[in-house]
């Protein structure tokens, strides 16, 4: 069974699961329009790049089904306060830093660029996930982004 993850943007339903293409990784993205049943084929939102690591796609994935879903939306996101804003963006956060640090200890500098988002972001992800989840952080682990010795975080994966 593939590893997928599903994300809520602008009432849109995003899944994306990560897909194996001549020994690379691209990622699978559909997405329904709100009020859709997802139980229903979903709309493909149409992918072209390869990454060597699973992570890495889905990440790009779920970026590219944004920009397709505000093409279909107008362009333009809904004008939202600043405290509606900041659960959004954390919200947005939480699956890429999720599939990004299961399995693998990421550094927190790593985790916001590889998720694509600010350090603050990626921290508030962070700990959004480990009031669900055992969130393993040590202080002294090579993170496996850029190879330095610093405070990592990961998460265990699961078993098969």
């Amino acid at each position: 069974m593939r590893k997928q993850m599903v994300l809520h943007y602008r009432h849109w339903l995003i899944r994306c699961a990560p897909e194996r293409v001549a020994g690379f990784w691209c990622a699978a993205v559909e997405v329904w329009r709100p009020a859709r049943d997802p139980e229903n084929a979903g709309e493909i939102v149409p992918l072209t790049k390869l990454f060597d690591d699973a992570a890495d796609a889905c990440v790009d994935g779920l970026e590219a089904a944004k920009r397709w879903i505000d093409a279909r939306s107008g362009g333009v996101p809904p004008a939202i306060d600043a405290q509606a804003h900041l659960v959004a963006n954390v919200s947005d956060t939480v699956s890429p830093v999720t599939m990004l640090i299961l399995g693998r200890p990421l550094c927190l500098p790593c985790i916001a660029t590889k998720a694509r988002a600010t350090e603050a972001d990626a921290q508030a992800a962070l700990t959004s996930i480990g009031a669900l989840r055992d969130l393993r952080r040590r202080d002294h682990e090579r993170c496996r982004g850029c190879g330095e010795v610093r405070r990592a975080f990961w998460l265990d994966a699961p078993s098969r």
